[in-house]
């Protein structure tokens, strides 16, 4: 995991945004912290909960989390709860399954897009797919 964060911090950027589960984020933390970063990390809510905050103890101050919600009472999100059976009423609903929603069209798109299920077509690039195609 060392190689990733020391890609992540490359620049000393000002911020980072690290999203995943407690687990991921609590290893990622770490080695972050151990190097010595002091900008600002920006996390998924679910990941900085009593589990990381036992782990990393007082190196969790600052850490600013939040999240994600669909975007209420938008054509798209709409239609999504049209579509699995619930009625749009300006509130939050389902907001795991807008987001599964979302993941499965994102792969189907790539599917069609590399014309078929092999995993290195549908991981490429597009561009370069579009350039060697």
């Amino acid at each position: 995991m060392w190689a990733e964060v020391e890609r992540l911090l490359r620049g000393n950027p000002s911020a980072v945004f690290i999203p995943g589960y407690v687990t991921d984020f609590t290893a990622i933390y770490c080695d972050i912290f151990r190097a010595g970063y002091r900008g600002r990390v920006f996390t998924i809510s679910f990941a900085v909960g009593p589990q990381f905050k036992q782990a990393v103890g007082a190196a969790a101050d600052g850490i600013l989390h939040g999240f994600p919600v669909p975007p209420v009472g938008s054509p798209a999100y709409d239609a999504y709860l049209r579509f699995v059976g619930k009625t749009p009423n300006g509130e939050v609903q389902n907001p795991f399954g807008c987001a599964g929603y979302d993941q499965i069209n994102v792969l189907l798109l790539a599917i069609a897009a590399a014309n078929g299920t092999a995993v290195d077509a549908i991981k490429a690039d597009p561009a370069r797919r579009e350039r060697s195609g």
